[in-house]
């Protein structure tokens, strides 16, 4: 494309035209204000000033589902029926959302501290334990108190969340998703916010993570108020093989 040119989806406006608009070899949004579901000419492009490298927000892709059912098999495969329940969460599991391209995947088992059941089965299936919360040192900035574990793959870009069965986390999560997934002005106004914050500048990808939790908040207690909102779960599903 010649430079100067600039590209629009129904309202999004990203120039690559010079100085003014691009920093650090990424594409900035220049105006937001579209519904979600059409195609993204170029993927935002959001630079981590920490050397983490750049992260594309990028149009929904129609694998993404079946990206999350080929690990969700090897989760089973690995931890059998001490999986009770996998589910796809995040926003590659909201058809027609703009995201980066990670599968968020939320693994439920009895209980997340009693890393024996079942951490040593997914780091023989190619998981990597990465970050434990509590923490218990003090100096992580993943300090929560809910029991979590969190994993990375081998094979694809996915974010493995482990809870304890009866964690809040969990049915917030799924409320979230199941919201989006069926109320369009929320959908939109989330996506807005992702690409207007993925154009700035942060020093790392927790940072911009951090800048969208007043959203998802407002999201969250319109979803927790409201009378179709996915029930809490009564029961754990096991996931089929």
């Amino acid at each position: 494309m010649p430079r100067g040119d600039v590209r629009s989806r129904q309202g999004l406006c990203v120039s690559d035209q010079g100085a003014d608009h691009e920093r650090d070899g990424r594409l900035r949004v220049l105006a937001v204000g579209a519904e979600p579901g059409g195609d993204l000419p170029h993927p935002v492009v959001m630079q981590q000033a920490d050397g983490g490298g750049s992260i594309p927000i990028v149009a929904y892709d129609d694998s993404w589902p079946r990206l999350f059912d080929r690990e969700r098999q090897r989760i089973v495969a690995a931890l059998g029926d001490c999986a009770l329940a996998i589910e796809h969460i995040g926003s590659t599991s909201v058809p027609g959302l703009a995201a980066k391209p990670i599968i968020d995947i939320m693994l439920t088992v009895a209980d997340c501290a009693d890393e024996p059941a079942y951490v040593p089965d997914l780091e023989a299936g190619g998981y990597v334990l990465r970050i434990r919360e509590p923490d218990g040192t003090g100096d992580s900035p993943f300090d929560g108190t809910i029991p979590h574990r969190v994993f990375k793959g081998s094979e694809i870009d996915l974010i493995l969340h482990v809870w304890s069965s009866g964690s809040p986390e969990i049915d917030r999560h799924r409320a979230f998703r199941d919201w989006l997934r069926s109320h369009s002005t929320d959908l939109a106004l989330y996506e807005r916010t992702k690409l207007e914050l993925a154009a700035r500048a942060w020093e790392n990808v927790q940072q911009y993570a951090d800048a969208k939790a007043t959203v998802i908040e407002v999201i969250h207690n319109r979803a927790a108020h409201a009378e179709d909102v996915h029930p809490p779960a009564s029961g754990i599903r096991r996931p089929s093989p």
